[in-house]
């Protein structure tokens, strides 16, 4: 997955809660301010990671090409 694959699930008004499922374990996702994708300059290489944040706010560095993929809750997107 990359960045801006991901970005695309994060924009306020179109959002939908997901998990995402990583080689390690999974991520729920219920609001775009759980995920932070690290901003970096046009001439360097970009963040080969997001910051993921729990609901009792621990942080987690989640590697991109870990993300196997993100699952959606079909209740969620009714």
């Amino acid at each position: 997955m990359t960045r801006v694959e991901l970005a695309e699930h994060l924009e306020p008004g179109s959002f939908k809660p997901f998990t995402v499922v990583t080689h390690a374990g999974r991520f729920k996702v219920p609001h775009p301010d759980f995920i932070d994708i690290p901003p970096h300059e046009e001439d360097e290489p970009e963040p080969s990671y997001i910051i993921a944040y729990t609901r009792s706010g621990a942080v987690r560095f989640v590697i991109l090409a870990s993300i196997d993929h993100l699952e959606f809750d079909p209740l969620a997107q009714a």
